[in-house]
């Protein structure tokens, strides 16, 4: 089993399932994190120890340098220090802003860069002016509680084997946030750690606590050194020590075994530096050697560990996959479920009752918005005849021989039945447009409920049909269905041409149809026949007969001409109306013919969305069943490479 096909595995399962972001933005990064892990070759050894434990003073043996004096750095913040190797002594100091810090580019006085083209600093000078530059950053509360990480760059031959130890804060120390940091840095960073012991504090209880809660997972990976072991002059002392130290480990770890070093990191540095030891050469070599037996120990536990920290933090992603895979396939469930129910609440059940039940709603509300018209328009007839027969009546006996009555009859009468004539076709023509604005009110009225009905649907997957198209309902005049600004009108769903062609349909030819040709039958005829009647009498009846005899024969014919133009006028009007309802029928006919075929559109897609549930749950199921075999894959081999190669 390789790390990199696990790897690979994973990555396919972010490519091929949708995620929610917090689980891909997670799952991404722990990607990252094992990759640029095992693409890095250095050993990671952490050292963890309470203050004053002597922490410092060992990694400065592990350095075979005295460069690191206090513990300054890990007192004034909660940032882990990295030590790796550097050609050149340096330290550089990250900040949380991005800003960055280092001791040659910052640290360095203008004066001393320049002195140093001439005369190289020794080491021991560099040391100097190194430690001023960390106790200057760090010192300061302020400024030590910005910095994210520090790390030193040494040239020692440790570190050219591609050690990097990393220093974290304390495990006693009062903030409990840098207690954390210490247990994530020793879980997250490191193939081993190193816990160190004092010899004059031996595991106290501060210690055992934060081993408890904060790398108990981690323990097969800690090597356990009690230092300040040259402070202890007879060795039976020393070998009690260890025994307590090791039986009280045990105890309160419940550890079945542990690996357990006794060291006196002062010797060493002492040694590397050349300094006087207070103690006998012989025991100085002893402590030595076995300082280089501890790192030996140390140096085969990273190597042996490397690859069970993979697997570790691989196991930890497939748990975390095997949490997360379920949750996605509910999140389908719950998604696809919701937009079910949605449709079938948009659904109308009996499609065709429904339409009928509006047609004859609205049909029946326009029937009686327009009862009323016919007799308008008989009014409107009357009010013409009335006017007409006046005129004509008033005018005949009016004149004063029969010259002017023979003008009068034969000129004027006809001029004036076509003025009246005129005037009421415009007052009949104001009905075509009652009708117009009935059937546009009611059309209108239908629009607004369907389109909460088809607000519902528009709801439910953002991908139906909308057109844009402004529709007109024929004559020049608009829908009066309007919506407010911004909401989609629901009278868009038809092309404009559709509703157009719907109510060109005796459109403009309904109550207006009759306005063209209407005439009153029979005037001529009537006027030509007194015309002659009085030409032949004009040396006979005097002027009087002549006028009676006129206005009878002209008032008969007037009569029977509006008696045509009334019944003609109410018929039309009628019909009109009869037209429009027809119109408006199959306006709202039309719309639910889209509705229909909208939902229509809907059930296939939402039964190709349970298919592809299904699809998903099959797949998903498949994952969890794999991600729960490589996770049990991993945890033999983890378990396997702990015993052969750790002794758990």
């Amino acid at each position: 089993m390789g790390v990199s096909d696990e790897l690979d595995f994973v990555q396919n399962l972010l490519a091929v399932h949708e995620w929610r972001p917090e689980a891909r933005r997670e799952i991404e990064s722990a990607l990252k994190a094992i990759r640029l892990r095992q693409s890095d070759t250095n050993l990671h050894l952490g050292v963890v120890g309470e203050f004053s434990s002597g922490k410092t003073t060992l990694i400065n043996a592990l350095m075979r340098d005295d460069l690191l004096k206090t513990d300054v750095l890990q007192a004034t913040t909660a940032a882990a220090t990295w030590m790796r190797h550097g050609a050149e002594l340096d330290i550089e100091i990250d900040f949380v802003d991005g800003e960055r810090r280092t001791y040659r580019e910052d640290g360095i006085g203008l004066w001393q860069r320049f002195s140093a083209w001439f005369r190289r600093p020794s080491f021991e000078t560099e040391k100097e002016r190194l430690r001023a530059f960390i106790h200057k950053l760090t010192a300061d509360e302020e400024i030590a509680v910005q910095l994210s990480a520090v790390t030193i760059l040494h040239p020692a031959a440790a570190f050219q084997r591609g050690l990097v130890i990393i220093d974290t804060p304390g495990a006693n120390a009062e903030n409990q946030r840098h207690v954390e940091v210490a247990g994530a840095t020793l879980r997250e960073h490191c193939d081993a750690a190193i816990v160190v012991i004092p010899a004059d504090i031996p595991v106290s209880q501060s210690l055992v606590g934060f081993l408890r809660d904060h790398v108990r997972d981690i323990l097969h990976r800690c090597i356990f050194v009690v230092t300040k072991m040259d402070t202890i002059r007879r060795p039976r002392e020393r070998e009690r020590l260890i025994d307590t130290v090791r039986a009280r480990l045990l105890s309160e770890l419940g550890l079945s075994q542990v690996r357990l070093f006794a060291a006196a990191p002062r010797v060493v540095v002492d040694d590397a530096i050349a300094e006087e030891h207070s103690l006998a050469p012989e025991e100085v070599d002893a402590f030595i050697e076995g300082f280089a037996e501890f790192e030996r120990e140390a140096w085969s536990t990273m190597e042996a560990s490397r690859t069970v920290v993979l697997l570790e933090r691989l196991a930890l992603l497939l748990t975390r996959l095997l949490e997360w895979l379920p949750s996605e396939l509910q999140g389908y469930e719950q998604r696809y479920s919701e937009r079910h129910a949605a449709l079938q609440n948009a659904k109308i059940p009996d499609l065709g009752s429904f339409v009928r039940k509006r047609e004859r709603a609205h049909q029946k509300a326009l029937d009686k918005e327009l009862r009323s018209l016919p007799d308008e328009a008989s009014r409107m007839v009357g009010q013409a005849r009335e006017v007409v027969m006046s005129g004509v009546r008033e005018a005949i006996f009016a004149t004063t021989d029969k010259k002017e009555l023979k003008t009068l009859v034969s000129q004027q009468v006809p001029g004036f039945v076509e003025e009246q004539n005129h005037t009421l076709r415009a007052e009949l023509g104001t009905l075509e447009g009652k009708i117009q604005r009935g059937a546009e009110a009611q059309l209108g009225k239908f629009e607004v409920e369907f389109k909460k009905i088809y607000q519902t649907l528009q709801t439910l997957g953002g991908k139906l049909p909308v057109a844009s198209a402004h529709r007109s309902l024929g004559s020049g005049v608009a829908s009066a269905g309007t919506v407010p600004d911004g909401v989609t009108k629901a009278t868009s769903l038809l092309a404009e041409s559709e509703v157009a062609e719907m109510w060109a349909v005796g459109g403009g030819a309904g109550a207006g149809a009759f306005l063209g040709t209407l005439v009153f039958p029979g005037v001529g005829t009537v006027i030509g026949a007194a015309l002659g009647s009085f030409l032949g009498s004009l040396f006979g009846p005097n002027l009087d007969q002549l006028q009676r005899q006129s206005w009878g024969e002209l008032q008969q014919a007037i009569t029977a001409a509006f008696d045509q133009t009334e019944a003609a006028a109410k018929d039309s009007v009628a019909a009109a109306a009869i037209g429009a309802g027809e119109r408006l029928v199959g306006a709202i006919d039309a719309y639910f013919k889209q509705y229909g075929a909208l939902v229509a559109t809907m059930i296939e897609r939402d039964q190709e969305e349970q298919r592809e549930l299904q699809r998903r749950r099959a797949e998903i199921e498949r994952d969890i069943h794999e991600v729960g075999a490589r996770t049990r894959r991993i945890a033999k081999v983890r378990e396997r490479l702990r015993g052969v190669h750790v002794g758990l």
